[in-house]
């Protein structure tokens, strides 16, 4: 009985990979996109929107996503990245200031 349960699960894996293909291939037929990538310098970027709509920066944390892109000719994404490195505190007052 668990050769058969083992066997059940994994066709059902294979089921939702196979539909998942399925989706992004009909996505790409919907777009219409080329089935060959842009030579770099000639892609056509468009900002993709966030889940809530907004374009722009993103922060999660550890890293700010600066925007999201897709070039409507092949479909590619880009991602615009920033990783924090350290803070630096400056004080443009510190003349005004009494010192200690």
């Amino acid at each position: 009985m668990k050769a058969i349960d083992n066997a059940k699960f994994k066709l059902r894996q294979e089921m939702q990979a196979l539909q998942r293909r399925l989706a992004l291939l009909e996505e790409f037929e919907k777009q219409g996109y080329n089935t060959r990538i842009c030579e770099a310098g000639n892609h056509d970027w468009a900002y993709i929107p966030w889940e809530d709509g907004h374009v722009g920066l993103r922060y999660d944390g550890h890293e700010i996503v600066k925007d999201l892109e897709i070039c409507v000719n092949c479909g590619v994404m880009r991602r615009t990245v920033f990783t924090l490195s350290e803070t630096e505190i400056e004080d443009p007052f510190d003349v005004l200031r009494e010192e200690e």
